[in-house]
């Protein structure tokens, strides 16, 4: 299990979590988890092979996402 954290952002309705696939030298992100609750500062992924991930979050309100967070 690999945990992501990242500080709780005031104003927000829910956070999206991608994970980064290598595809060769290239990273093609997948929602992972596109409805975490307001209020939350870390996601559990739980991973079944052995590697590198990366990933990625950004914060959601009625008024749209911010940009996604760095990797």
């Amino acid at each position: 299990t690999l945990r992501v954290n990242w500080a709780d952002v005031a104003g927000e309705t829910r956070y999206e979590v991608e994970r980064c696939l290598m595809m060769g030298r290239a990273c093609t992100f997948e929602a992972l988890a596109p409805n975490v609750a307001a209020g939350s500062t870390s996601y559990d992924d739980v991973v079944s092979v052995a590697g590198t991930y990366a990933y990625r979050v950004r914060a959601c309100n009625a008024s749209g996402c911010s940009d996604w967070s760095s990797t």
